[in-house]
């Protein structure tokens, strides 16, 4: 953050400071991932606060400006990671307070709204998050993150979107580690995806082949 704005910058010649102009009221802003489908065409997610609440909201670049965009169930949600593949189709992700706990949460960018999808939870999770998603078709997104149980144990979480609906994934966790979360993802497919992940002490890889997850180690 930039003082009270949050700061984008766009890379042309130089190191350009293009930041949209903050929200009135707030108290601090902050943009968590961004993704371009084409130069002209870039979203990026984030959160705002003010002295009362927290709220999500995205940025639209459109090769000359940035321009803000309200977001579904704005309040009491919080975006962490966004992918588009056209102008039209963006999928963000994060997490929703509601009843007092923190579930998934998605939504889609269709080039002038957006528009919630349903995301599953984890039975008998206290909160779950999704922090990052990746999106190398309109039918096939994968999103990572992780999900806390009663008993404060953490577990990684992995859904797929198949151009109708979610779906969570299995994924291993290493024997007797401790703190374990998916940090970012990156597929070239439906059927190939590398999430990178991390625990109290070290980190780790996983691979998805279209079928399961599989762990991998890492030096």
């Amino acid at each position: 953050t930039n003082g009270n704005r949050a700061l984008v910058e766009d890379f042309t010649l130089r190191w350009q400071d293009v930041s949209p102009q903050p929200f009135s009221g707030v108290t601090a802003t902050s943009l968590n991932s961004v993704s371009c489908a084409s130069p002209n065409s870039c979203l990026a997610v984030g959160t705002f606060s003010t002295t009362t609440a927290f709220a999500s909201f995205s940025d639209t670049w459109d090769g000359i400006e940035w321009q803000s965009q309200i977001t579904p169930r704005q309040f009491r949600t919080n975006l962490d990671g966004v992918s588009c593949k056209t102008s039209s189709f963006c999928m963000a992700v994060g997490d929703l307070s509601t009843n007092g706990h923190l579930v998934t949460f998605a939504a889609r960018w269709n080039g002038a709204n957006w528009v919630i999808k349903k995301t599953p939870n984890p039975a008998g999770a206290s909160s779950s998050f999704l922090v990052k998603i990746s999106c190398p078709a309109t039918n096939a997104c994968t999103a990572v993150g992780f999900y806390v149980t009663p008993h404060g144990k953490i577990f990684l979480l992995a859904e797929q979107w198949n151009g109708k609906s979610w779906a969570l994934k299995h994924t291993p966790n290493p024997a007797g580690k401790s703190g374990i979360e998916f940090n970012d993802v990156s597929c070239v497919s439906a059927k190939a995806c590398q999430a990178v992940a991390r625990f109290n002490g070290g980190a780790f890889a996983e691979r998805w082949d279209g079928n399961v997850w599989k762990m991998q180690t890492t030096p």
